[in-house]
């Protein structure tokens, strides 16, 4: 679901395929070059969930909490259940410590698939 409702296999490899480079920035610690990135790809894509967790970790680490937890927090509302976004979210509230949050975001996710 959280994949842009991607409905086919190969709709879900484009996006995987688009997403390739912000995985890795962020890996690199390229943090400005990934959120330039996912906004690219959010504007033609608004509803690539995985994107915007991905900036939400890229903005927490260039230190801009108050817009990275709105991005974040908005992505843990649509109740994402693809492992991608997942992924990335946990990514997120492990570098936070909030661990609260990944055990209520899998059980969200367990509910719901």
């Amino acid at each position: 679901k959280g994949l842009v409702m991607a409905t086919t296999k190969q709709e879900a490899e484009a996006v995987e395929r688009k997403l390739r480079p912000v995985y890795e920035a962020v890996d690199n610690g390229q943090n400005k070059k990934a959120v330039q990135l996912v906004d690219k790809i959010l504007k033609k894509s608004p509803g690539i969930h995985c994107a915007k967790a991905l900036k939400a970790l890229a903005l927490l680490r260039m230190g801009r909490m108050e817009e990275s937890k709105a991005l974040v927090d908005g992505v843990i509302e649509t109740r994402p259940g693809d492992s991608a976004t997942l992924q990335a979210v946990v990514m997120y509230c492990r570098e936070l410590g909030d661990y609260n949050k990944i055990v209520d975001l899998y059980e969200s996710a367990a509910k719901n698939y």
